[in-house]
């Protein structure tokens, strides 16, 4: 009797050692990697939304866009419009390089492509890299800043 209660115990702790150590453990570069194409997911969805408004040429949709903490907003709207006012039809692109993301803000360096057909019926091509920067909220991404070329006039 005595024998099959240390059996017994034996195959407990055998079990119990068994199942500790294929236990899952929490793989925190798998994690940072999750977190990655979350983070490319949301920042490829606005850079669309972006795209879209801006082809449109819909002045008030690219408003809806920015954060209220963005610097300028006022003046970014006039250099928009008045570029608006310019060109005939615009299409643009963006191509992400890196995102770099902290807390509630997100900031997208990436590279832009231009098309724009000029009333005179020229068809010119711009390209520019720059980096915007983005505030996450209630209502998805807001452009908060945008530094080096700015795609947008």
């Amino acid at each position: 009797m005595f024998i099959k209660k240390i059996n017994y115990i034996i195959i407990i702790i055998f079990l119990t050692i068994l199942s500790l150590g294929m236990s899952p453990r929490v793989d925190s570069s798998a994690n940072a990697q999750l977190q990655d194409i979350v983070s490319r997911s949301i920042a490829e969805q606005a850079f669309q939304d972006i795209e879209s408004v801006y082809a449109a040429k819909d002045l008030t949709g690219l408003r809806v866009l920015l954060d209220n903490d963005f610097d300028s907003k006022t003046n970014f709207g006039y250099l928009v419009g008045k570029y608006f006012l310019l060109v005939e039809k615009v299409h643009i692109h963006f191509v992400i390089d890196m995102i770099t993301s902290y807390k509630d803000r997100l900031s997208v360096r990436a590279h832009w492509f231009k098309k724009v057909l000029t009333p005179s019926g020229e068809l010119v091509s711009l390209q520019g890299s720059c980096v915007i920067n983005f505030k996450k909220g209630p209502e998805g991404l807001k452009i908060s800043g945008i530094i080096r070329d700015n795609p947008f006039y």
